[in-house]
């Protein structure tokens, strides 16, 4: 199965009629994580990313029989930003 994705980071500027926006399209093969070792791994990961200091136990013990991890393995990636957001770097 070949995988394409995107994920989209936007800021809308209501005044300028426009976005700020980061984006990132990846290609590659996707898989289902079966192992339910693995899916709490990256459960773990995706907490201590998103919710730091906060202890992720009880909520994976809640979901783990229901939720689908998918790990892509990513082949290529290509991103780009809006033009106001390179400026702020310089």
């Amino acid at each position: 199965m070949i995988f394409y994705g995107a994920k989209l980071a936007q800021n809308v500027i209501p005044q300028e009629f426009t976005t700020y926006f980061r984006s990132v399209i990846v290609f590659g093969q996707a898989h289902i994580v079966e192992s339910v070792h693995d899916r709490i791994a990256a459960l773990r990961l995706l907490a201590e990313k998103y919710s730091p200091g906060i202890d992720p136990s009880a909520e994976i013990d809640r979901f783990i029989k229901t939720v689908c991890i998918i790990r892509i393995d990513i082949d290529s990636a290509t991103g780009k930003e809006a033009i106001e957001l390179t400026r702020q770097k310089d």
